[in-house]
């Protein structure tokens, strides 16, 4: 899903202490101008039927995809 906005260098989705995936993720990407595209592009966007929020975080290179719904 993010690939089509720039070079993904980390992808790091976290889960409980469980195996429970927490609905959120970090994704980064190699520049700055990716990060940004993601954000316009995909920020209160869907992935099936969750809503997701996408914020940059770090000097615009890593995402944090959360799922809201």
């Amino acid at each position: 899903m993010f690939d089509e906005y720039g070079q993904i260098t980390e992808c790091s989705l976290k889960y409980t202490k469980h195996g429970v995936f927490r609905k959120f993720a970090f994704v980064g990407f190699h520049g700055e101008s990716a990060a940004s595209s993601a954000v316009t592009q995909c920020n209160n966007t869907y992935i099936d039927t969750a809503k997701i929020q996408v914020l940059c975080v770090f000097l615009l290179v890593i995402m944090l995809v959360m799922a809201i719904s």
